[in-house]
């Protein structure tokens, strides 16, 4: 119990791997709508994206890189390069396809 109120963290790494396996999970599983041809088309149809210079790609493009990112988070390896696709890619989301 005293090890519970002091302020060193408790299970911290074993914590941060079920956050990380959990995140991984949901972007590989939002990721794998890459192989599906009609929704993907419905992301391109959207008005978002047919201001870009090539909405197919910027789609794709997206898709993909949650794909990998999930991928590569699920399985604990290239976090840090996962990481930060993840961050470009729900940066463009953020603020170019939800305004």
């Amino acid at each position: 119990m005293k090890r519970f109120f002091s302020s060193s963290p408790i299970y911290q790494s074993e914590g941060l791997s079920v956050i990380r396996i959990i995140t991984g999970f949901f972007l590989t599983y939002h990721g794998s709508e890459v192989f599906d041809v009609s929704i993907m088309n419905e992301y391109v149809q959207r008005e978002v994206f047919k201001n870009t210079f090539s909405p197919s790609f910027m789609v794709y493009m997206g898709k993909t890189a949650e794909l990998v990112a999930g991928f590569l988070l699920l399985l604990g390896w290239l976090t840090r390069l996962a990481t930060v696709a993840m961050i470009i890619t729900f940066s463009y989301i953020a603020f170019f396809v939800g305004h």
